[in-house]
């Protein structure tokens, strides 16, 4: 739903205003600015539970969004990293073979973040024992 389609109501298009802004990252300010409505109620708003969910599946859906804009454009930003290695500044051939180095140990150490993500987020749904010590590092 966008705050311009037909059949809204002036109040409906408001909300949806203020969940656009706030799912891109807005201060509760500029996202009431926005749905022209007070920051205190954007804050009272955020306290109910549906309206904060909302809030929370837009901005997953929009960091998802960002993510893969992002991965679109590695290849090439790792290519204009790579030509940089042939510069004739020492200093910028430094600083671009260190850059892909942390970039390759950061990657390499965890190649199966989006696995670990998931059973994270299924884990999380469960209640651990609370007398129960957490695994430690690495172990499952």
């Amino acid at each position: 739903m966008t705050a311009d389609e037909p059949g809204l109501t002036k109040a409906q298009a408001q909300n949806e205003l203020v969940l656009a802004a706030l799912a891109a990252g807005e201060p509760y300010a500029l996202a009431g600015k926005a749905g022209r409505m007070s920051e205190r109620t954007v804050r009272r708003r955020m306290n109910e539970p549906e309206f904060a969910a909302e809030v929370a599946r837009r901005r997953r859906l929009h960091v998802s969004d960002m993510t893969g804009m992002l991965l679109a454009s590695s290849t090439q930003a790792v290519l204009v990293v790579k030509e940089c290695l042939n510069s004739e500044k020492v200093s910028d051939r430094l600083r671009a073979a260190e850059l892909l180095l942390n970039l390759v140990r950061r990657f390499h150490s965890d190649p199966d973040i989006e696995a670990r993500l998931t059973a994270l987020e299924a884990d999380g749904s469960e209640q651990a024992d609370p007398g129960q010590e957490a695994p430690a590092h690495g172990e499952r």
